[in-house]
């Protein structure tokens, strides 16, 4: 999914919506990097639209709705390590 040059297409395709207690400046950053990734940074939680979900200690409904719609639930290291791998 990686490829050079230009944009990193690490999230292409992808609608991550993030719900997690993060530090001051750490969901911009996020949003940042899933943006210039290619995905789609979503900051409401549409199961049948989002297809990640970035959660640590955030709400547990998104939780347990995004487990019952099989969507994936990534920690904000999954972001980060993704971009890494992709430049």
């Amino acid at each position: 999914m990686c490829s050079g040059g230009g944009k990193i297409p690490c999230f292409r395709g992808l609608v991550i919506h993030c719900n997690a207690f993060l530090d001051d400046g750490m969901p911009m950053t996020l949003r940042n990097a899933i943006e210039s990734g290619g995905g789609i940074y979503s900051s409401k939680f549409v199961p049948s639209r989002v297809t990640h979900v970035v959660w640590r200690n955030g709400n547990n409904a998104t939780l347990r709705a995004a487990q019952r719609n099989n969507i994936h639930i990534v920690g904000p290291s999954w972001v980060h390590e993704s971009v890494k791998v992709c430049k």
